[in-house]
């Protein structure tokens, strides 16, 4: 990952020049900040992870409970979503309710206001707060345990503000905080997981449940589990951002430069002895900008996620809550993230059961006849469930192919290849 001065890339390789370091030691506090703003972008995706992985669990929680004797699959799907919905508490705690993009957070470091970020409110509050009161209604000891267990975090986290992010301690605040964060989540995930793994086996035992399922999601999840704890492991690394001495360690390679004389070459991989300081400054420096690309390469990895997986909830939600449930075309503003519950919650009003098998293909209405007046209304619902699965795994794959292209672009960008 090459730092930018000015006009200038600098690479930071066991081959940098010494000017180059003198004018990268000049500036020292940018390494700094650009390691703790790839930590808030990879922070900023995780939270609309959890965004995302809330609005699923609804609808898949909301759907459960209308099938009829299972009990223990329904238990658990409900207590995966009340989990999620305090971490989703949290992470609005810490972050603001606002869904912020990457995009957000480089036009608020432009333009100076960092002081505005923790106090983003967007016109979704009022439903994710409708959506928290309808389902945070714990009935049992070890519900009320679990909610108890994670609801602390953000009280844990006193010190760690958005106001001027980049400029804060990383080893005394940045770090501890993320690693808070990250096990919270990491527990979560574990959970969804497992959850994940019994609804498919479940759904995927009846002809009719099959329709419900998102598409390649666990494969999804297992690969976030997986993304977070590579984060893990960075976060293991001892780093001495907030100590790098650029004055003195300036002084030490000017007076080192009548050591240097006998070789022919500006670079700082040398053997003299006393070099040695400055290349241990390098090792370090290097270290920095390995974690700092890490962070920035499982940011992106989150990113790519959300947008193919937000997509597809937007096809699900259209197709399977609108179409083949409501009976009519939901705009699709309505489908979008967090506002998609308020269809799922509509839904829900219309729906009395959910049959297991294709025997009874239509769901039942509230007054407990067919939900389908007509034989022609019947054929065109089984026909759009039937090609529900199909129409999201294609528009699915058509994603990943772009996004893997797309990412491969961007990653010869941002990495120099």
């Amino acid at each position: 990952m090459p730092y930018t001065i000015g006009d200038r890339k600098i690479k930071l390789t066991p081959s940098i020049t010494k000017s180059d370091l003198k004018l990268l030691l000049k500036h020292s506090k940018m390494i700094k900040f650009y390691l703790n703003n790839s930590i808030l972008k990879f922070l900023i995706n995780l939270k609309k992870i959890i965004h995302l992985y809330s609005d699923i669990f609804i609808i898949y929680s909301t759907l459960i409970r209308k099938i009829q004797n299972f009990e223990d699959i329904t238990k658990m799907t409900n207590l995966c979503s009340r989990n999620l919905l305090v971490l989703e508490i949290d992470f609005n705690e810490i972050f603001g309710k606002k869904i912020m993009n990457d995009e957000d957070l480089t036009r608020n470091n432009n333009g100076n206001n960092n002081n505005n970020l923790g106090n983003h409110i967007s016109n979704n509050d009022n439903l994710m707060d409708d959506s928290i009161h309808s389902l945070l209604n714990p009935s049992s000891n070890s519900i009320n345990s679990s909610l108890s267990s994670h609801s602390s975090t953000s009280s844990r986290l006193n010190n760690f503000k958005l106001k001027n992010f980049e400029d804060q301690n990383y080893e005394n605040i940045i770090k501890p905080s993320t690693k808070l964060i990250l096990k919270t989540s990491l527990s979560i995930f574990d959970q969804i997981n497992k959850n994940l793994l019994c609804i498919e086996l479940f759904f995927s035992s009846f002809s009719n449940l099959k329709k419900l399922l998102v598409p390649f999601l666990k494969e999804q999840t297992q690969s976030l589990i997986v993304n977070l704890k590579t984060i893990e492991n960075l976060l293991t690394k001892n780093l001495f951002v907030d100590n790098i001495p650029s004055v003195q360690e300036l002084e030490y390679i000017d007076n080192s430069d009548s050591n240097m004389e006998n070789h022919k070459t500006d670079n700082l991989f040398i053997r003299d002895q006393d070099s040695f300081e400055s290349l241990n400054l390098l090792n370090n420096l290097i270290e920095i900008e390995k974690v700092t690309s890490g962070f920035e390469k499982e940011s992106l990895k989150l990113k790519t996620a959300f947008f193919t997986f937000n997509t597809s909830l937007v096809q699900y939600t259209s197709l399977l809550l609108g179409k083949a449930i409501l009976k009519r075309n939901i705009d699709q503003q309505q489908c979008e993230i967090i506002k998609r519950r308020e269809i799922c919650y509509q839904a829900s009003e219309h729906v009395v059961s959910i049959p297991l098998t294709e025997d009874n293909k239509n769901f039942l209405g509230n007054d407990n006849q067919n939900y389908n007046h007509n034989a022609n209304n019947a054929n065109q619902n089984q026909n759009s469930m039937k090609s529900f699965s199909k129409i999201l795994t294609y528009i699915l794959m058509i994603l990943m192919l772009l996004i893997v292209l797309v990412g491969y672009r961007l990653v010869k960008l941002i990495f120099g290849i």
